[in-house]
Order: C-alpha cells, then sequence, then structure tokens
C-alpha cells in the first residue's frame, strides 16, 4: 500500500498491457515479445494525475510522471487502447464544467497536454 495523493484518488485505470508502438517496431530480442507493461493512472483529489510503473528491481509501484493541468479534483481517468499504435492517450474528466482533456504518452515516457476543453462548449447553441 502507498500513497498516491495526498487528500484521496478518485479513479485508477490500467495502461494496455502491449507497448505503445510495440506492433510498429522490430524486435530486437531475435523475435521474441517484449514483456507486458505494467503501468497505471491514478487521478486525485490534488488536481493531477500521476502515472506509476512496477520496478521489476525493487518489486514495488514508482511513479514516473505527473500530469497537471486541473483546476480542481480530477474524477476520472481512462487509458486508451493503443493497439500498438505509436504513442498512448489518457482522458480525464474533473470536477469543474466537467473539462475533458488529453494527454499523450511518447515512447520516452514524457507527457504532455494535447487537447482541453469542456463538454459545455459542446452543447446545443
Amino acid at each position: 500500500m502507498f500513497e498516491a495523493h495526498a487528500i484521496g484518488c478518485n479513479a485508477v485505470s490500467w495502461a494496455p498491457a502491449a507497448r505503445a508502438g510495440s506492433l510498429l517496431a522490430v524486435s530486437n530480442t531475435g523475435g521474441g515479445r517484449s514483456p507486458p507493461v505494467k503501468r497505471f493512472a491514478s487521478a486525485g483529489c490534488d488536481n493531477i494525475v500521476k502515472i506509476w510503473g512496477f520496478s521489476e528491481e525493487t518489486q514495488a509501484w514508482v511513479e514516473e510522471d505527473v500530469l497537471e493541468g486541473h483546476t480542481d479534483w480530477v474524477r476520472d481517468v481512462s487509458w486508451a487502447p493503443n493497439i500498438g499504435l505509436p504513442r498512448s492517450y489518457i482522458a480525464t474528466a474533473s470536477q469543474v464544467s466537467f473539462s475533458f482533456t488529453q494527454f499523450f504518452l511518447l515512447p520516452s515516457k514524457s507527457a504532455r497536454m494535447c487537447e482541453s476543453g469542456s463538454f459545455a462548449d459542446a452543447g446545443p447553441r
């Protein structure tokens, strides 16, 4: 057990088991499959989403990245299936105006915000 978010965690989403880009890349291991990804995202009451990875060396979950940008509690997080595409997408929804934010992770594990909006913006005019 570990403390992911100081004042509470609202949601978690497991990453796809295949690494981003793994179906498109040529394997250097003699044609063998790469080991499954052990990673998840957590959404918290601290307005952030954290990416966690399992360290085989320490046999513990370690924080890999922090995705910021929400101005209120992050209520939900969902890691989209990547089906071997070169990047992964994470959708999040916050407390304020049901905002919808997408982040993408490059194979290098660096994250950045790529799109943000509000469900209210998409309503009838």
